[in-house]
Formats: structure tokens, C-alpha cells, sequence
């Protein structure tokens, strides 16, 4: 495992969503559960009974499709453990082509007990961690409710590189009152582990997040827009100069061959399958030389979602066939996450008039077949995502606002808990 080399007429990457935590950050909206009981057994179970399930399903065709990158995401999905990992993939490689160099990423927390676990998950096929650091300094991890101290993050990140080839972490900046050069220190003490990639992001305020309790009562001020771009800004300035590249808005890279292939999935818009209470699929089905895209989301509640599928209740999935105007939408929302952007063929002629003010206004830039977007304009991703997609013209704004770089959450991004 995995042993396939050959090729298919497209590639397809899986989600494994596991929606346990041994506690709920205050920041976090995703589909995450706090269990102090987690019911292994019957969630590998029906992972594995979906992953039978959708290989045979003619309907999305998936089974002919080349497996090219796997990320369990969470939740905490280091909870798991190495035997019950090392099932899914087995799993997963039985039931699917999987590629010689699959990427096999699992997000973990740094504590000391998953950082004891690393060498297991390495035998049983991982070969990429994604850690959930979030921050160095521990005043700022007792503020983010997390479980680990910066002496265990930084044990952990030492641990990961001792094992493996690739790992990535990350950090969360613009905390209320946090200054630049608190910034910088983030930022020089991540570049000592030598992570081939990491994930910076801004703290945003969710709704049905103890954070938006605690704002909404005026307990809780984040940095101002002008800070937090200023913040952005320096961000980028400080990882170019320690050799990293951004390739996507909190996304940086030593090089092309260190990003994440899962991720970048999502954001060119490729296929994929999402198995888990909540998680989102995407799958471009063609018949008859017509490409259509179905998008996929299984059942939320972790507890229905185990008893659908110990019941192998085909309900456990809902599909939803897209329309042209929709699945483009969708390339130019994750797209322009992008450094590379998305092809100028995606917008007519109205909105090509559109480009052309913004890119005078300094916030994209194109080429003869595509359009990305500048620093300035990713600081603007929302209004110029709005804009573009507007039937009638809409202004963008024109100060920056660092706006919310995950809109649209196909699933989890790496680590947030």
C-alpha cells in the first residue's frame, strides 16, 4: 500500500472527516465534537463500509479514478489511533487505485501524547503531518483554548522532523492587541523547524463560536482592519525572506513540490470524496463528452451520521447536481485563493470590463489566459469575489478589510484545532 502507477482519465483525492476533540476551541465553527468517549470502532467501521460503498457507485464513476492525496482532517483526528489509521488506509487502498506517491496527510495536535504516536501513523502509511500549533507563546495558546504548551509545540515540531520528509503547521496571528514584532517572533521561531510548508491565519470571529459570545458582549476586541492588513502584509514579507513562497492566501512554501497536493484540490477544483459526519465532495462525472459536477455532503450529526451508516442507510449522503454558472462560480471563489489565479475564460465580456478597473486600482493582474490577484487585492478577496460574480456591477471596497480567506470551506482547512 498504495501500489498503482498507472494512469486514469482524472484524479481523485479523499477526505476522511473525523468530527471528535477532547474540547472545542472558542474560535472554532467547524463540525467538531467534544467526547470524552470516542467510538472508534464503529466510526472506522463505517468509514470503511463508505469507502466499499462509493468505489462501486457507477454513478460518480470513481472507481476508475486515480487516488492521488488522502487528508483526515478533523476535529482531531490524532485521536485516533495508529491501528484504527492504518485500517482506513488499508481500506482505501483496497478499495481504490491508490498512486505510488499518494500524499497521506493527518492533522495532529502537538501534546505529548500524539507526538508519541508519530512513528505508528508513519508504519501505518502516513507520510505528511499537519500540526496545530497555532502559536508559540503561551499566553496566546491559554487565550485559543488550546491543550498544549509551547515547550510541547515546539517538542513536537522536532519529533515531526526527525520522521518525516513533509509536515506543515500552523499559526494564527492578528490576536487581539498582538504586536508586529510579536509577529516576527511567531515567525522566526517557526522558521528554526525547517517545515517544508506552513498555514498562517488570521483569527476571525464565527458565529456559534464562544469568541462571538464573548465579542457580542464586549469581552473581546480583535486589531483593527488597518492592523490586521498590516499584519497580513509582514506576514508575507517575513516568510518570502526565509525562502517561503506564498502560493495561496495563508498558504507559504519552501517550493512547488512542498504544497499541499490536497488542498490544491480543492482550490483548482478538482475531484473529490468527503466521508464523515459533514463532510463536502465534489465530482466531475462526463457522459456522452459532457462534463457535469455533482457536489456531495454527507449527513452532520456524528451520531446519526454512525447510525446511517451502521444501517447502511444510503441516505447518509445528499448530491446535488450543479449548474454550469454554479460549479464556475465555484472555480473563481477558490481559485483566486490562488497566487496562480484562474483563467480569464471564466468570465464574459461584462466582467472582463470589471478586470480591467480592478487590475487599475492594483488589486489583480492578468495575463493573455489568466487573472490572480495582487497582495492588495487578496486583503480584498471577498468584495472582488462579490464583484466578479455580481450580475450587475458592484463597487469593491477600497480599503483593505483582510477579509475571510475561507468562505467557501469545501472542508476543514489544515489545523485549525
Amino acid at each position: 500500500m498504495p501500489t498503482s502507477s498507472s494512469t486514469c482519465a482524472r484524479d481523485l483525492s479523499l477526505y476522511i472527516h473525523f468530527p471528535f476533540c477532547e474540547r472545542k476551541c472558542p474560535y472554532c465553527d467547524f463540525n467538531s465534537h467534544e467526547r470524552t468517549t470516542i467510538p472508534e470502532d464503529a466510526y472506522v467501521d463505517a468509514v470503511l463500509w463508505r469507502l466499499q460503498n462509493l468505489s462501486r457507485d457507477r454513478t460518480i464513476q470513481s472507481g476508475k479514478c486515480l487516488v492521488r492525496s488522502i487528508f483526515f482532517g478533523g476535529g482531531t483526528p490524532s485521536l485516533l489511533s495508529p491501528h484504527a489509521v492504518g485500517n482506513i488506509l488499508e481500506g482505501a487502498d483496497k478499495n481504490f487505485r491508490i498512486a505510488q506517491d499518494c500524499e497521506i496527510t493527518l492533522e495532529a495536535n502537538p501534546s505529548s501524547a500524539e507526538k508519541n504516536k508519530f512513528a505508528e501513523w508513519k508504519k501505518a502509511g502516513v507520510n505528511r503531518v499537519s500540526l496545530g500549533v497555532q502559536s508559540f507563546d503561551d499566553n496566546a495558546l491559554r487565550f485559543l483554548g488550546r491543550l498544549h504548551d509551547a515547550r510541547q509545540a515546539r517538542a513536537a515540531l522536532e519529533r515531526a522532523a526527525s520522521l518525516f520528509a513533509r509536515f506543515s503547521f500552523d499559526l494564527i496571528t492578528a490576536l487581539p492587541q498582538q504586536s508586529d514584532e510579536a509577529v516576527k517572533r511567531e515567525l522566526a521561531c517557526a522558521a528554526r523547524f525547517g517545515a517544508e510548508h506552513l498555514c498562517v491565519y488570521q483569527l476571525t470571529i464565527e458565529k456559534a463560536t464562544a469568541f462571538y459570545r464573548a465579542e457580542a458582549n464586549g469581552l473581546l476586541t480583535l486589531p483593527s482592519q488597518a492592523h490586521a492588513a498590516r499584519l497580513y502584509r509582514l506576514v508575507e514579507q517575513e516568510l518570502a525572506a526565509q525562502g517561503y513562497a506564498s502560493y495561496e492566501i495563508s498558504s507559504h512554501a519552501l517550493g512547488i513540490a512542498s504544497q499541499s497536493r490536497h488542498n490544491l484540490v480543492y482550490w483548482r477544483s478538482g475531484d473529490w470524496l468527503g466521508i464523515g459526519p459533514g463532510a463536502h465532495g465534489r465530482i466531475t462525472r462526463s457522459k456522452r463528452s459532457i462534463a457535469t459536477r455533482i457536489a456531495t455532503l454527507e449527513t452532520r450529526d456524528p451520531d446519526r451520521w454512525l447510525k446511517q451508516a451502521q444501517a447502511r442507510d444510503g441516505r447518509i449522503e445528499k448530491r446535488i447536481l450543479l449548474s454550469p454558472e454554479e460549479a464556475a462560480q465555484e472555480r473563481v471563489m477558490m481559485g483566486l485563493r490562488l497566487k496562480e489565479g484562474v483563467p480569464l475564460a471564466l468570465f464574459d465580456e461584462t466582467k472582463q470590463a470589471r478586470i480591467v478597473d480592478l487590475c487599475k486600482a492594483g488589486y489583480c493582474e492578468k495575463t493573455l489566459l489568466r487573472l490572480n490577484l495582487t497582495t492588495e487585492g487578496s486583503l480584498r478577496l471577498d468584495s472582488i469575489v462579490a464583484c466578479l460574480l455580481a450580475d450587475s456591477a458592484s463597487l469593491y471596497q477600497e480599503t483593505p478589510t483582510v477579509e475571510k480567506a475561507d468562505s467557501f470551506k469545501p472542508n476543514e482547512r489544515e489545523n485549525e484545532h
